[in-house]
This record gives structure tokens, sequence and C-alpha cells, in this order.
């Protein structure tokens, strides 16, 4: 059975940093990291500066190193609104 996926945006104040869909986000929460999947219950939170991790459903994963900002999940995605976000290789 395949994992179930959601949509993750990252967005800073200048573009629209990655759009697509995974299966899980692991994202540095100003009290700690918080891990989300699909179907998570609507959330609001801070994020303090790190490292953002995506797995996408055929396991590749994205990581982005953000400098802080604020994600919201609700129906089935995740935005990140981020002060700024780079691609780790």
């Amino acid at each position: 059975m395949p994992e179930r996926s959601f949509t993750l945006d990252i967005v800073t104040p200048e573009q629209l940093v990655l759009s697509e869909d995974v299966v899980s986000l692991t994202v540095p929460g100003v009290e700690g990291y918080l891990g989300i999947l699909a179907g998570h219950a609507p959330l609001m939170a801070e994020l303090r500066g790190g490292v953002i991790e995506a797995r996408r459903g055929d396991r590749t994963r994205v990581a982005m190193e953000i400098g802080g900002g604020f994600m919201e999940v609700s129906h089935n995605r995740a935005i990140v609104l981020a002060d700024t976000a780079e691609p780790i290789a």
C-alpha cells in the first residue's frame, strides 16, 4: 500500500522555494523538532533556524536550511513561511 502524501510549500519573502508532495516532514520548532505526516491535525508553529527534512514517496529526501519563520498545517498541506531557505546538497 503506498504511503499517503501531503503538499509541502516552502516560501520566503522573495519566492516559492519548493512545492511538492511528500510523505513526512520534520521541522525545527522553537520548543523542539516537529514531525508531520498526512492527515495531521491543524497546527500553527513558530520555527527557529535549522534544517527542514522531508521524505518523498520514492524515499528520496529533500533538506533545506531555514532562518526561522512559521508553519501552518491544514487540509493535508504544510506551508512553511521562512525568513530564508537554502537547499542542502
